[in-house]
């Protein structure tokens, strides 16, 4: 029995290996390159979120939250809020517990857009700002309903303002 030369099995060989490192290749650089991009975002998001912060301006309101839910059609809540960290913030939300008549209810606003802080132009270090939550529906009011207030922005989630009824 007669089998192929040693030089054209090494041949053979070596052009499946590069034909198999032809395709995987760039499969493999796209996935180390958008891991790698990837993990640099995360990353770059932790730190930034890590420089964030931001509380109330104690000296506003009730410990920096004002509302009024007693008036038909016009239901309103205001929180002054300091930046104490060393980054800009903007994209607020609101976080309000309410505690109703059929049980504790969350619910979730935006501010008005003319006291929105956005990217363009946020709140900066140091500074101070009353945003207005855009309420859209009519709240319940009396005392003890509005149980907690988070001023929570969309960027970094877990960094939030945090306001709690002594009711």
């Amino acid at each position: 029995m007669k089998g192929i030369s040693p030089l054209i099995a090494a041949i053979i060989l070596i052009g499946i290996v590069v034909a198999v490192g032809g395709m995987l290749g760039p499969w493999i650089y796209r996935l180390t390159f958008s891991s790698g991009k990837n993990l640099y975002n995360q990353t770059q998001n932790q730190i930034f979120c890590n420089n964030m912060a931001y509380d109330f301006e104690y000296d506003y309101g009730i410990y920096g939250i004002h509302w009024n839910f007693d008036i038909p059609d016009g239901d309103w809540l205001a929180a002054k809020i300091t930046n104490t960290g060393t980054v800009n913030v903007y994209d607020f939300f609101f976080e309000l517990e309410l505690d109703t008549p059929s049980g504790i209810e969350i619910k979730h606003f935006d501010p008005k857009e003319e006291t929105q802080k956005t990217r363009t132009n946020p709140l900066k270090p140091g500074e101070t700002a009353v945003i207005e939550a855009n309420i859209t529906e009519d709240l319940p009011s009396g005392e003890g309903i509005l149980k907690r207030v988070k001023v929570m922005n969309r960027i970094c989630p877990d960094v939030y303002a945090l306001w709690k009824s002594s009711i």
